[in-house]
């Protein structure tokens, strides 16, 4: 568990969306399908229970449970992973895409390792027919991975700068409020013993003392002004609504509910329409995505899953992700409430899972500093509650 645990942590801080670098990463797609003649490209990033392509020759965005697809066993190499004929291999003949459309039958994948040595997904190419790639040609395509790689380092850089500009000025602004009162205490107490007669000596030196204390106020508010500038430079510091994320989670994960026949409902209790930090609003992505992955997986056929987004105070979100499915048993609801390794069980279509994923929720709440729990009874589902900071 440690290890894949480890490998989620290097992955979610990238912060990843799944619609933000189609346009962007398109040439390296393109570039890699021209080189090895394939009908099909894409560069896909392995959670702990999907995979998500964030660029590929066609338009349409994905998103695959990790059970059914290849790359996740490319990530686990370090070498490409081809496979010369899908439909004769015993791992894939039965996967959807290989015995009906697109019919694939030629797969081969190689490893976004990122600078810390960690494979975050792959750069894969498919076709319709089988074949095999020249040596030459995996090597371009690991030198294609290796560019994708350092754009989305560069990337990562630059957002994580952007969020320590942010608390900067968060701390600031609060720094700056404490520190105001005592200073306007200073200015009014300063006027005040200047009008009580005393000396011009001593009017003099409370003269300065007032000037002292609001150019102190000034500074503050000169440095609280560039950082405010600076900040809105940056994109990741916009606003968007709420119901972004909302209508998000639920173009990515209605296909897979409905391949269950599971009904998918989302919920905004909002009298007005809430807007989040661009930047929070992908690490609240990356959070309920994984609850709602894990309440599909274990929700049988006819079930039901609801998220409801709601303010509880002028300073928190509430979010719960509840579900009808299998649920825990006490010694699991008990485990993950304490903060420990939760032991997974299948899903209802034989799934595996490791707990791996859960515990990945708890960092990624308590890194936002939030707190999540769970209720569930065993046969009769289960309901998760966060609470994030707004």
């Amino acid at each position: 568990m440690g290890n894949n645990l480890y490998r989620l942590r290097d992955l979610s801080s990238f912060v990843l969306q799944l619609d933000e670098y189609q346009e962007e990463l398109r040439p390296f797609v393109e570039l890699a399908q021209f080189i090895t003649k394939s009908a099909t490209c894409e560069i896909n990033i392995i959670d702990a229970y999907n995979q998500w392509t964030i660029a590929r020759t066609q338009d349409e965005m994905k998103v695959l449970a990790k059970e059914q697809s290849i790359c996740q066993h490319t990530i686990s190499k370090d070498e490409p992973h081809e496979v010369q004929d899908l439909e004769e291999d015993e791992r894939y003949k039965e996967r959807d895409y290989v015995k009906g459309r697109p019919w694939y039958r030629y797969y081969c994948g190689v490893q976004l390792k990122t600078s810390d040595g960690i494979n975050i997904g792959s750069l894969c190419v498919l076709d319709t027919s089988p074949k095999q790639l020249a040596e030459d040609q995996k090597e371009q395509l690991e030198h294609i991975a290796d560019a994708i790689v350092a754009r989305l380092e560069q990337d990562r850089y630059l957002k994580q700068m952007a969020s320590k500009l942010h608390d900067i000025k968060d701390k600031f602004h609060k720094f700056s409020h404490d520190l105001r009162s005592p200073i306007n205490g200073i200015v009014g107490f300063s006027e005040v013993l200047a009008e009580e007669g005393v000396d011009d000596e001593t009017k003099k030196k409370l003269s300065m003392i007032k000037d002292c204390a609001l150019t102190i106020s000034d500074e503050m508010d000169a440095v609280l002004k560039t950082i405010d500038e600076k900040e809105d430079e940056h994109l990741l510091n916009e606003k968007v609504p709420l119901s972004e994320l909302s209508n998000k989670i639920d173009c990515l994960y209605r296909p897979q509910a409905e391949s269950k026949d599971i009904a998918l409902v989302l919920e905004s209790d909002f009298d007005n329409e809430l807007l989040i930090p661009q930047y929070s609003a992908a690490k609240m992505t990356q959070i309920v995505g994984n609850l709602v992955a894990n309440a599909l997986k274990f929700t049988q056929e006819g079930g039901s899953v609801e998220v409801i987004f709601e303010k509880n105070d002028a300073q928190h979100l509430q979010i719960t992700v509840k579900d009808d499915g299998m649920g825990m048993n006490p010694e699991q609801v008990e485990a993950f409430n304490q903060q420990e390794e939760v032991y997974g069980t299948e899903g209802t279509t034989g799934e595996a899972s490791y707990g791996i994923g859960l515990a990945h929720v708890q960092e990624l709440v308590t890194n936002e500093g939030g707190s999540i729990e769970v209720r569930s009874t065993k046969g009769k589902g289960t309901l998760f509650s966060v609470v994030l900071p707004l």
